[in-house]
């Protein structure tokens, strides 16, 4: 699924929040590298632009009584303009000389402005290889900051620093990537408020300090128990009490779509805001394998989801892609190019692609939510009148064998062929269901579960699934993993406090790949 809501949660397992949280491990950097200075920011390619910001007033809705926006009409603040996207056009902004980030700016008082970065990774600085080694962003600005990377206001329950407020001229420190490599951009842009608020000062928005922290990657590898909720003695025959959790690659974006390809020994997986698949083996860190993976137009991507999301690797090696950019799904070839598999139906263009299998008789079955179209639900460019759950035939013929879902997302297919499991990731109404397969089409559907007693309290939706030779699904969602019984019994629940989109087995279905926010973690029993 793409990330239909605001990403928030807790740390996984207290594993990943240490890994995304750089320079704590050990008491200095190997490599500064000053952005505030032209030799600084020189070196990794790094131009500073500056705007205001200001408050304006914009029609709005009180709270209903569910507690969400209702319908009676109020007016409110928003704030303008709205510059923390990758592709954000600050052409026209000043471009800044990096020795002048300690100029006064803004109006005083209770002031805010906008400064964007961006800058690419190269291989090396001076004797030191960037390559491979884990890059942070860490900010001081006077008074408080905001920090968008590449699009995504990381945000986590009870952060303190990081990208979110940390306090009166406190360090914000952002991690970039725990595997840096040549030619690496980012896009960053840091909101600046002046305060305290509630006591304006009589001074300005500046940056004290701006610099890069370059260290050794996290230590991946040291596993550790995996802590399930368990609901059913029946789990044991499902995964091993004694299953262990290991993450083996971090510091993206949002991650979806694992394909383990059993040819090559590896794992590829979408980041979707950073429009790439990745490709990770063992005893290699991951590294960018397509890009672009989704969206191949020369415009801007005007949505916050360009990428590729559910992928699947054929019996000939090749990797098919579902593209939310380009609205299809498509078939990698030997030489790199893509290759349309299905666009179209009737003429009119498919939503966004969302997760796919390929069934052993050769049928390509597909979800086409409107999750990857900018305005998502209300975008003024669907073309289909519905989000299908769709059954392609290896003769070309397309049908729609679901068309009353409002958000279909990952599918799964029992060994016997007869059951299609398909989550529903409709924020109003998240569950999972079990159809029954009869010819080719849906003959009776149950709802596996209903997931909405957890909505707003675990992060994230139903999501992408996988069935294991015995049959028992295992389906990501919110806040982790479940897993079921073919007879629909929920048998546990393994808690990793972030949205976890999809999973994927290795070779021996004793290995489970899931990717889990910013995060690929390794299930193992």
């Amino acid at each position: 699924m793409g990330e239909v809501m605001v990403r928030s949660g807790h740390a996984i397992l207290g594993l990943l929040f240490a890994a995304a949280t750089p320079g704590q491990e050990s008491s200095s950097p190997r490599l500064t590298v000053d952005l505030a200075t032209a030799t600084g920011a020189a070196q990794v390619a790094a131009t500073w632009r500056y705007h205001d910001a200001r408050l304006v007033e914009v029609p709005f809705v009180a709270p209903g009584p569910d507690r969400r926006p209702g319908n009676v009409p109020n007016r409110t603040l928003d704030l303008e303009p709205k510059a923390g996207s990758r592709d954000f056009a600050d052409g026209d902004w000043p471009v800044l000389a990096p020795d002048s980030l300690s100029q006064r700016r803004g109006d005083g008082r209770i002031c805010m402005g906008w400064y964007r970065l961006t800058l690419t990774l190269p291989e090396r600085v001076g004797d030191v290889v960037l390559t491979g080694r884990r890059v942070a962003f860490e900010l001081v600005l006077d008074d408080y900051a905001e920090v968008w990377v590449d699009g995504v206001l990381p945000r986590y329950l009870g952060q303190r620093g990081g990208s979110l407020i940390a306090g009166w001229n406190a360090p914000n420190r952002v991690l970039l990537t725990n595997h840096a490599f040549a030619g690496q951009q980012f896009s960053i842009a840091v909101l600046g408020v002046n305060g305290p608020l509630s006591d304006p000062p009589a001074n300005y928005l500046w940056i004290r300090s701006a610099r890069l922290l370059v260290d050794e990657p996290p230590a991946f590898g040291a596993a550790r128990t995996a802590s399930w909720q368990r609901f059913d003695p029946r789990l044991d025959a499902a995964v091993s009490p004694h299953a262990t959790l290991v993450t083996i690659s971090d510091g993206h974006q949002w991650l979806e779509g694992p394909a383990w390809d059993r040819q090559q020994h590896c794992l590829y997986f979408s980041d979707i805001p950073a429009n790439a698949v990745l490709r990770w083996a063992p005893g290699e860190p991951a590294r960018p394998f397509v890009q672009p993976a989704g969206y191949t137009g020369a415009a801007p991507f005007a949505g916050r989801e360009p990428g590729s999301n559910g992928l699947a690797v054929d019996a000939d090696g090749a990797l098919w892609l579902c593209q939310h950019g380009d609205r299809r799904i498509a078939r990698r070839g030997a030489d790199g190019a893509f290759l349309t598999v299905v666009d179209r139906i009737d003429g009119r263009r498919l939503n966004s692609p969302n997760d796919l299998l390929l069934a052993p008789n050769g049928d390509l079955w597909f979800t086409d939510p409107p999750f990857g179209l900018p305005a998502q639900f209300n975008d003024a460019a669907r073309e289909l009148p519905f989000a299908g759950v769709w059954r392609r035939t290896p003769d070309g013929n397309c049908k729609a064998l679901i068309d009353d879902l409002r958000g279909p997302n990952g599918l799964a297919l029992s060994p016997d062929g007869r059951t299609l499991y398909v989550s529903d990731a409709d924020p109003q109404a998240p569950r999972w269901l079990a159809c029954e397969l009869r010819d080719g089409k849906v003959a009776s559907r149950r709802v596996l579960r209903d997931a909405a007693e957890w909505r707003g309290l675990r992060p994230g939706f139903p999501d992408g699934m996988k069935v294991d030779p015995a049959g028992h699904l295992f389906a990501c969602g919110p806040g982790g993993l479940y897993v079921f019984h073919p007879d629909g019994t929920l048998l546990g629940w393994l808690d990793l406090g972030v949205a976890t989109s999809n999973c994927a087995f290795g070779d021996d279905h004793k290995t489970l790949f899931l990717t889990a926010d910013h995060a690929v973690l390794c299930l193992r029993w």
